[in-house]
């Protein structure tokens, strides 16, 4: 995954086959190398625009979500996505 946006992101899979949602987050203009992805069909929701909370130890996402791709299905084979305005 290359996320070439300018800020940092979340992205999160969201499975088709009732398995648990999970979440990658994205450093801006960083790639991120995912080791193991479920097979399966997934929705990728990316979230950006984040700001760190101090207080909460976590990032708070202040943009609404953007479905980036429906219907994705991940096999054992290689993928690459990248990520761009």
């Amino acid at each position: 995954i290359l996320n070439t946006l300018p800020i940092q992101s979340l992205l999160t899979f969201e499975s088709y086959d009732g398995y648990p949602s999970f979440s990658v987050f994205l450093h801006s203009s960083q790639p991120y190398a995912a080791n193991f992805i479920p097979q399966g069909q997934y929705r990728l929701v990316l979230q950006s625009g984040s700001l760190y909370h101090r207080g909460c130890n976590q990032f708070l996402f202040n943009q609404t979500s953007k479905v980036v791709m429906e219907d994705v299905q991940f096999t054992s084979a290689e993928r690459s996505l990248t990520l761009a305005q």
